[in-house]
């Protein structure tokens, strides 16, 4: 149980590590271009594709991406 506590200990640190990089370079990014960076997430498939983008969205969100249904960066 400790092995199990330790690994989704570590997961949870390499994802915050990730997102703080994320939301640097996003960050970086749109101070370049003069505007936020926006995303647009298309899902094509069956509900397991719907709620993988779902979570993709969250992720850029929390990297401080504007999701849009439209052109995007």
């Amino acid at each position: 149980m400790k092995e199990v506590k330790r690994i989704i200990h570590e997961e949870g640190e390499r994802r915050a590590r990730a997102l703080k990089e994320g939301r640097a370079i996003v960050a970086s990014r749109a101070e370049q271009e003069g505007h936020p960076l926006k995303a647009c997430v298309v899902t094509f498939g069956c509900q397991m594709n719907a709620r993988d983008s779902e979570k993709l969205r969250g992720v850029l969100d929390e990297m401080g991406f504007l999701t849009t249904e439209e052109e995007a960066d």
